[in-house]
């Protein structure tokens, strides 16, 4: 079907990336498509696969979901099989549904926790031009990568130390760089959630499609001088986030205009944090899919507003720890963002260094 699936011919890089932006500029949401697949043929035999798919429609676990399906499905098809794909749980709409029904318990259960993260005195986070513009045209990227020894402390060995989880270790790091950046005491730090929370026992998302995403501030206070005492500050702040955040975005937009307006006028988190996870394993020798070389073109409008001031975001991928921090270059300039990175990896490996001291 040409109206979604499009077969190219390519004789370059430069003309896969040229068909890439092509294929992201097609979608639109006014009457679709708000998907594209496209297949391009390139001269030694080898072909690029691009999947583009509207950020309303999908996220990172349905991302997951499609690619093991499309694995699934091609294998049956390559043995001339019809491909048995199973059945979708839950929709979108009826979580939706659910969440708004819930919104005034919600509301009850966590508006004084969330009004007490973010009223409280204190400043916006530095920023070297404050007229500067925020959007997508003036992007620019400030990147950190730990070695691959590090990186399996960090995975492997480090949690153990004080029974946490990956994002309490990279957070701690993060707060500490912060706080020291900002000369604060605490760091408002705009976190997201895969948002499949179970919440509802009628409700299964494990194999749903769509954009369910949870955004929530948190604001962490880590100790000035301890290592060990501000991974044990952290790791209790983010344990007391309730339901894993997700009541936030119910009160911020279902719960009622006042809520709303009340939360819309205290202080935001200019800093957005979001740990992809681990990648290997995803793209391993048997893989059918692995990433190709070639950027896939522009995935916002030129025209549109950055995420945030600052969007933080990592992923492990070929043994190594990579984090990249988004930014507009109207509002700061690289070598601001390039030591805060440079502060944030220095805290990283000394937490692991501390950690690696107390294994065993």
């Amino acid at each position: 079907d040409e109206a979604v699936l499009w077969r190219r011919e390519a004789q370059s890089s430069e003309e896969v990336e040229a068909l890439a932006n092509l294929a992201q500029r097609s979608l639109t949401l006014d009457d679709g498509p708000v998907w594209r697949v496209m297949h391009v043929a390139l001269p030694d035999g080898q072909a690029r696969l691009l999947v583009v798919i509207h950020h309303l429609v999908v996220d990172t676990v349905s991302w997951r979901i499609l690619l093991d399906d499309l694995k699934v499905a091609y294998e049956a098809c390559v043995q001339g099989l019809a491909p048995q794909l199973p059945i979708r749980t839950s929709s979108y709409r009826s979580f939706a549904e659910a969440l708004q029904a819930q919104a005034p318990v919600i509301a009850e259960q966590e508006l004084s926790y969330w009004l007490e993260q973010l009223d409280q005195p204190g400043v916006d986070l530095p920023c070297d031009n404050p007229r500067g513009k925020n959007l997508v045209r003036q992007q620019a990227q400030a990147r950190l990568k730990l070695s691959r020894e590090h990186t399996e402390q960090l995975l492997k060995q480090a949690p153990a130390v004080y029974g946490t989880q990956i994002n309490d270790l990279l957070l701690s790091a993060l707060s500490r760089a912060l706080c020291r950046w900002s000369e604060q005491p605490s760091a408002l730090i705009l976190l997201e959630g895969h948002g499949r929370e179970d919440l509802f026992e009628s409700i299964d998302l494990s194999r749903s499609l769509g954009w369910f995403t949870s955004m929530f501030p948190v604001r962490l206070r880590p100790d000035g001088d301890d290592i060990g005492q501000s991974i044990m500050d952290v790791q209790a702040q983010l344990a007391g986030v309730p339901q894993k955040g997700i009541g936030y975005g119910v009160l911020r937009h279902l719960a009622g205009p006042d809520i709303s307006a009340q939360l819309a006028a205290l202080p935001q988190a200019r800093v957005t944090f979001n740990y992809l996870g681990q990648f290997d394993q995803s793209f391993d020798e048997q893989a059918l899919l692995v990433p190709a070389l070639e950027e896939t073109g522009d995935n916002y409008s030129l025209k549109a507003n950055l995420g945030n001031w600052l969007e933080i975001v990592g992923q492990v991928y070929d043994g190594q720890l990579a984090l990249r921090c988004i930014y507009s270059s109207q509002r700061y300039r690289a070598g601001t963002m390039d030591a805060l990175m440079s502060d944030y990896q220095r805290e990283l490996e000394a937490l692991i260094e501390h950690c690696m001291a107390r294994v065993g």
